[in-house]
């Protein structure tokens, strides 16, 4: 079985880690975790730290067959659709994400929020396994485990500053929420309900 290559790319303001993950022998690639700068401050995004991953994978000549989301990120929005567009891939996420879906539809009121994880490529199922390139890769636990190691560490964590935001962009696969009639996609902050 081939060995894969692994680069990752730390990005100091979320405090996160984005990973390219490759074959060497096809160059068959996935990115993990992309981040989209977000300054909450403005409210303005940018490409700083996509940018970075997109001129490594060029650089070593990968082609990207995955952008993976490994949950609903609280801590940094994701750059997978800007990644997509530039470089290729699908982008799934485990199944599960629509049940967090259902959740985040009625935390933030968001009626445009689909439920049903249609924003994403591919919707993964517990143990299932995918290729990147001839490299065969399977989770090792169960969506329900995760969560539950996720959970267990998180209650020791103070609240990511990025949730609201992060996870609003997280649950559509990356995508800002629907533009309103003036051409602008918005966030929601619910107060007093968190």
């Amino acid at each position: 079985m081939p060995k894969a290559s692994i680069q990752s790319f730390f990005d100091p303001a979320t405090f996160t880690v984005t990973y390219v993950v490759a074959d060497p022998q096809t160059q068959r690639a996935a990115i993990m975790d992309s981040v989209l700068d977000y300054d909450p401050k403005s409210g303005r995004t940018s490409h700083t730290s996509a940018d970075k991953v997109i001129a490594f994978v060029k650089q070593a000549g990968l082609h990207v067959e995955w952008l993976l989301e490994t949950h609903a990120h609280a801590d940094h929005l994701s750059a997978a659709p800007y990644l997509q567009d530039q470089l290729g891939g699908g982008i799934g996420i485990g199944r599960h994400i629509c049940t967090v879906q259902a959740v985040f539809k009625k935390v933030f009121n968001a009626k445009d929020m689909r439920t049903d994880g249609a924003e994403f490529d591919h919707l993964f199922e517990d143990g299932e396994e995918f290729k990147i390139g001839n490299i065969h890769v399977h989770d090792g636990v169960t969506e329900a485990e995760f969560v539950a190691l996720r959970t267990a560490r998180d209650k020791t964590l103070a609240m990511p500053v990025l949730i609201l935001p992060a996870v609003q962009i997280s649950v559509r696969a990356g995508h800002l929420p629907t533009a309103e009639d003036n051409g602008v996609s918005h966030l929601k902050i619910p107060i007093n309900l968190l």
